[in-house]
């Protein structure tokens, strides 16, 4: 089983053995600067202020933390993988992951460390950025 990932302007296309399987859509405006969460501004983030000892949290897209929408395929291939063990699914989650660091922000490229943040508040997939000092 072949695996492939494919960056558009909007998402990522996820296809396996040449059939396309879905799209993980990124983020989309507006979106607060500061801790990636949806649908807000920075200056109007109730969740910003508590974000304390990083730069920023990026985020791929929105993560719909229970089955809200079976259709939201990012979502449902994060719950299959964590909560189900779908481990077959690691590996287009983690390329669509490095795809859009290299295409999106590849400043962190220069990270020392990209790590998951296990934010309660937030409804997306986050990944936090430590800087080089």
């Amino acid at each position: 089983m072949t695996w492939f990932c494919e960056h558009t302007q909007n998402a990522i296309k996820i296809s396996r053995d040449g059939i396309y399987i879905c799209e993980y859509k990124y983020l989309e405006a507006p979106f607060c600067e500061k801790c990636s969460s949806p649908g807000v501004e920075y200056e109007d983030c109730i969740v910003r202020p508590f974000v304390h000892g990083f730069n920023r949290i990026h985020a791929l897209g929105i993560y719909l933390s229970r089955k809200r929408d079976e259709n939201h395929m990012l979502s449902k291939h994060i719950r299959l993988l964590k909560y189900y063990e779908h481990d077959n699914l690691a590996t287009p989650l983690g390329t669509a992951l490095s795809i859009f660091v290299q295409k999106r922000y590849p400043e962190l490229l220069e990270a020392e460390y990209i790590v998951r943040a296990r934010a309660r508040a937030l409804l997306t997939y986050q990944t936090y950025r430590i800087l080089k000092k």
